[in-house]
């Protein structure tokens, strides 16, 4: 499940959004829950991992 930038709620701390999707996360059976500012860090590390293993 992809939710939106944390960009988009200057008022709540970055790690409160991390730390509320962290928390949320377990609860949604087979659905990593994360922002969209953490996908293509994802994917960089997904490729990078990727091309090490090959």
């Amino acid at each position: 499940m992809l939710v939106g930038h944390p960009g988009g709620h200057p008022d709540v701390p970055e790690n409160e959004v991390d730390e509320a999707l962290r928390t949320f996360s377990p609860h949604v059976t087979r659905v990593e829950v994360f922002t969209c500012k953490e996908l293509p860090d994802n994917a960089e590390r997904s490729l990078a991992a990727d091309i090490e293993s090959a």
